[in-house]
Parts: C-alpha cells; sequence; structure tokens
C-alpha cells in the first residue's frame, strides 16, 4: 500500500474516475462529496494526499482542522491564472482536469516523497531538541543561481527574463552544450529548467546526466515539456523535482522553483545536522579524542587486520587518579585535556586514542608485538607523569594475536591487568615513585 488518498469532489463521476485507476495502484481511497465530509475524514490524521476540486474548499482551512495535514493537491481546468490561483490560495500542487492517470500517479508518489522528506525532518528536529542539541544554524543564505537551458536562444532569454520578474534569485540562460564545461570549471547552479519543447528525449538523458554530475547532483531540475503528460510523468519517475507544461504562467514556475529550493535546502541542513550528530557522538567532548562509542567497534577491524597480515597488535589501558587523601576525586578537565594532548604526541597515524572512561583512556597500537608496545606504554606512562598534574598514573596492556581471537577479549584482558596494576601501586604524595613493570597478556 502506497498511502491513503481522500477524493473531495462534489461531482460523483469524477469521485468514480478517480477511484478506479486509484484503487488499481495500491492505495487506500476514500472519497467525500462535501466540505462536512471532508473536515470529518480529515480530521482521522491518516491522510497522505488530498486530491480536491478547485474552489470546493479553501486549502487553509483543510490544514487547520487536523494535526497531520496532508498534501493538497487542486484539481483545475487548463488556465494558467486557476493553476497560480490555487497554488496562491495554499495548494501543494495543481492537476490539470481530467489528467492522465500515469501522470497523476507521479505527481502522488512525488508528493508523498516530499511529505515525507518534511516529516522527518521535524522528527530530526524534535529528537535533537530532547537530547540538548540544538538545531543546527541556518548559515549565510546566499542568492541561488537558476539556469534556463533551451536550445531555443530566444525562448530560453524570454523565460529567464520571466521569472526573474518574480523570483530575488539570479536567472541565466545557458545552452547545453555548455553546461558541462560551466560545472568543470566551477560554476555553480543551485537549479535548472529545462526547455523540453523541442528535443523531448533529449530533455529526458540531460536530466539524467545532471543526476550523475557531482556538482549536479543537488541541484533542482525542472523540465518543461508539451502537452504530453506522458513524458512528464517519466520525468518526475526518473527523479526531476518537478515538471511543468508547455503555456505555463510565470508565477508558477517562480512559486515551484522556490518550494523546491526550500526542499533541497532542507535535506542539505538534515545531512549537516545528521554528520554533526555523529560527530558529537563520536568525540569525546573534553578531550577531543575519539568515544567510547567509536572505538570499541574499531577494535573488531583491527583485530582483523592483525589476522590477515599474521601481525600482533597492542592495547594498552591508562588509568588516572588524583593524588588526594579524599578518595573518589575525579580528575579536572583541565588535566584531562593536557594528558590526552601527552599521550597523542607520542602516536603514530594509525593509532588510535579513545577515552573510554571518566579517569580511563585506551591506545590500541596496531601492528606492534610485546617489545615495541612495552617501549611505548612506557612512553605514554611518562609523558602523563613529567607533567606533574598531581595524578597517579597505572597501565594495564595486553597483546592480541593474530588467531582470531575475538578483540573484546582483548580489551577485557587489558583491563584486568590495570586493576591488577591499580591494587599494586600504594596512593602517595608527588613525585610517582619508579614506573613498575608493565603487566602483559600475551
Amino acid at each position: 500500500m502506497g498511502g491513503t488518498i481522500l477524493i473531495a469532489h462534489q461531482v460523483a463521476i469524477e469521485r468514480i474516475l478517480l477511484r478506479e485507476f486509484l484503487d488499481s495502484s495500491f492505495y487506500d481511497v476514500v472519497s467525500a462529496a462535501s466540505d462536512h465530509e471532508t473536515f470529518e475524514r480529515l480530521q482521522r490524521g491518516d491522510i497522505d494526499v488530498a486530491l480536491v476540486q478547485a474552489g470546493m474548499i479553501p486549502p487553509d482551512a483543510m490544514r487547520q482542522c487536523c494535526v497531520s495535514p496532508p498534501a493538497i493537491v487542486s484539481l483545475v481546468g487548463h488556465s494558467p491564472e486557476a493553476r497560480v490561483a490555487a497554488l496562491t490560495d495554499g495548494a501543494n500542487d495543481v492537476v490539470t482536469w481530467p489528467a492522465d492517470a500515469r501522470y497523476l500517479l507521479a505527481r502522488i508518489r512525488t508528493l508523498i516523497k516530499h511529505r515525507n522528506a518534511e516529516a522527518e525532518a521535524t522528527a530530526q528536529r524534535i529528537a535533537r531538541q530532547a537530547i540538548g542539541l540544538a538545531e543546527g544554524a541556518a548559515g549565510f543564505a546566499h542568492a541561488k543561481r537558476i539556469a534556463v537551458v533551451s536550445p531555443s536562444a530566444p525562448r530560453g532569454t524570454t523565460w529567464a527574463n520571466a521569472l526573474a520578474r518574480h523570483i530575488p534569485d539570479q536567472v541565466v540562460t545557458l545552452p547545453e552544450s555548455a553546461i558541462a564545461a560551466a560545472l568543470q570549471n566551477g560554476g555553480r547552479y543551485d537549479a535548472f529548467v529545462l526547455d523540453g519543447l523541442a528535443a523531448d528525449r533529449t530533455t529526458l538523458a540531460l536530466l539524467a546526466n545532471l543526476r550523475t554530475l557531482p556538482s549536479a547532483a543537488d541541484a533542482v531540475v525542472l523540465p518543461v515539456f508539451d502537452q504530453t503528460p506522458s513524458l512528464s510523468a517519466r520525468a518526475l519517475d526518473m527523479s526531476a523535482d518537478d515538471v511543468l507544461p508547455h503555456g505555463f504562467a510565470p508565477e508558477e514556475l517562480a512559486f515551484r522553483l522556490t518550494r523546491q529550493l526550500r526542499l533541497r535546502d532542507m535535506a542539505k541542513r538534515l545531512r549537516t545536522e545528521a554528520e554533526t550528530t555523529l560527530a558529537t557522538a563520536m568525540q569525546d567532548p573534553v578531550t577531543g579524542l575519539r568515544s567510547r562509542q567509536f572505538a570499541l567497534p574499531q577494535l573488531d577491524r583491527i583485530a582483523a587486520q592483525a589476522q590477515a597480515s599474521q601481525s600482533p597488535y597492542c592495547l594498552v589501558v591508562i588509568g588516572i587518579r588524583p593524588i588526594s587523601p579524599l578518595p573518589g576525586i575525579a580528575p579536572e578537565e583541565g588535566q584531562l585535556r593536557r594528558i590526552a594532548n601527552g599521550i597523542l604526541t607520542h602516536l603514530r597515524p594509525t593509532d588510535l586514542a579513545t577515552r573510554i572512561g571518566a579517569d580511563q583512556f585506551l591506545i590500541a597500537l596496531p601492528h606492534t608485538g610485546p617489545a615495541e608496545a612495552r617501549r611505548i606504554a612506557l612512553r605514554l606512562r611518562g609523558s602523563v607523569e613529567r607533567q606533574r598534574l598531581g595524578v597517579a598514573v597505572q597501565t594495564g596492556m595486553a597483546i592480541g594475536q593474530p588467531d582470531g581471537q575475538p578483540a573484546e577479549a582483548t580489551f577485557r584482558t587489558a583491563v584486568l591487568n590495570l586493576h591488577a596494576a591499580s591494587h599494586e601501586t600504594i596512593t602517595q604524595d608527588w613525585p610517582a615513585p619508579a614506573l613498575p613493570p608493565l603487566r602483559e597478556a600475551i
């Protein structure tokens, strides 16, 4: 089932025609013959798309009557003015009725996709706020750059000039043959309006090519075709963001481009926020080292590499505690940052340093045998003690052999060795005693 569609139309035969081909397309279809029935059905909150007879019910009234408003499609006549009026009144989309079945279904699929994207954005924003993460900064809103691509220079110029009167962004004309060169030379275009009147098949190929270019993959693409609805349906199914029929009003083109650019910016912001959230979860906020959530899965990768290369690896766990007569005192944040910086200065690019607890650090040393691991561990411990931070340092070490032993077992051995070393160390005032031998589990 693809979703639930509401047909709100006062003419019974129109409701029957719409239901016939929507029923066969795996949608749940309900209908309403009056505004009262429409409002009653909307209040259930399970409608994804509402196909509404033009002028029957104001779209804003439909949105206000339910918590989860659907995408509203106004079924209008062939007049460009009627299409603009419906969009101005608040409809999400307009479809000239009667409409081609394939085209209408493509429109419905696109609307449901956009509605789901907006719902996901809302859910992520609420989730971030619930865990105390601020909403991502909107950033500087640069002026958009829109290219009108047409094989006819006069028509392209006419469209560009008409669009520029209704949109605050920069509108330029661009021959199809110049697109690749413009993008390769650092050109940035936020949207492409493709003139498909003279060469509709070429326009579909151009649409597909734009989606494969990294510099244009996120751009909004809106083709314009003649009155052949099958081409518009194909374009929507080929990931065109929107389509328009020939004879459109410039106001409608401006409305559709503005909406699609807003959806594109929302998707980019979601990706940025997801990457930021992931980076925050994977990094310790105090020391800047990797977090426990990041490090522990990496141990399995290191163990697998050790088995593949038949070379051992080493795990070193460092425990820090203040030298204080009061038990249970944790190291201060400033101390932890200096300790982390000292550890990093003695590691190789392939090594992994992680804060795994309030006062514990894990160091993973790939391709490292017992002798080299001991030298590195002594340097790490010495780097902390030489800073004279008023802390005692204990270390536990374990060697992971390339025999398929799980990394978790090696990690557990290193932690046990740390605990054993901690019990043998007597708390005393600075300076610290000479370094005791490191425990090894080989």
